[in-house]
């Protein structure tokens, strides 16, 4: 089954340029046999498909902006929803007791990436192997990331002996599909995806590059965009400090 593991939907997430149901389309006339719902800090693409009007799989992630180590790709089982998973800024070690007490799933997005949002670019890596063997996967092949980048993860995927996964990253309908992840095995749930990560079966990650993201952009624009989102997620997660520490009141006993 092929999946495109990591779309953000015009619903969900601020950047998102497309409708999820657009991006079915797309996808299922390119063969795909799902893909992997993973708005910012929202749930909100996911919840606006009707899994009714189609026998294509949607399954229901989530791309966490953590406030000391980048973006994480969050899998949580069929059955659970947590609501504070959209409420940015947790740090990795609160979201990865959390995610793990749920029977969940997570692994470092781009991790190789430009700025901050990318794991290997924080202080947090400096931890190292105590922190790395905490994941469950790592997203090795981004299909907006350069080839580098994807080199570099892929290789540091092989070093912790971690599952590999591979997803376009789109934000607009001309991205989707352009990196990919093939089980043999069937994949129908969130459930199914948890289940096969965790059995260590590295899935097909095709070394097909497309490279959509236009990389003839200037210094400028790239340096706006960067410093720009390092702001908006500094003062987002500032003002959701309250919010914040209401709902990590109910999880006191995981992170003692």
């Amino acid at each position: 089954m092929k999946f495109d593991l990591h779309c953000h939907t015009k619903e969900g997430s601020l950047d998102g340029k497309t409708a999820i149901a657009n991006y079915v389309r797309r996808l299922k006339n390119l063969g795909f046999d799902g893909m992997l719902v993973t708005d910012h800090n929202s749930y909100r693409g996911f919840d606006s498909w009707d899994p009714k009007t189609s026998d294509f799989v949607v399954l229901k992630g989530i791309e966490y902006d953590t406030n000391d180590a980048g973006h994480f790709l969050v899998i949580l089982p069929d059955h659970v929803t947590l609501s504070l998973l959209k409420v940015r800024g947790l740090s990795v070690y609160q979201l990865e007791r959390i995610v793990h007490k749920f029977g969940g799933i997570l692994g470092p997005a781009h991790p190789f990436g430009s700025g901050k949002s990318s794991l290997m670019n924080t202080k947090s890596a400096k931890a190292g192997r105590k922190l790395f063997e905490t994941f469950d996967f790592i997203e090795s092949f981004n299909g907006c990331e350069p080839v580098l980048s994807n080199v570099r993860a892929k290789a540091f995927a092989k070093r912790y002996r971690k599952i590999s996964l591979g997803g376009s990253d789109a934000h607009r309908l001309s991205v989707i599909g352009c990196a990919f992840t093939i089980f043999k095995e069937p994949v129908r749930s969130n459930d199914d995806l948890i289940q096969l990560v965790k059995s260590g079966i590295q899935p097909e990650i095709p070394d097909v590059w497309t490279k959509i993201l236009q990389k003839e952009n200037s210094w400028a624009h790239d340096f706006f965009i960067y410093s720009g989102y390092w702001i908006y997620h500094h003062i987002l997660t500032f003002l959701n400090y309250p919010r914040r520490w209401r709902a990590l009141r109910r999880y006191r006993g995981i992170l003692s």
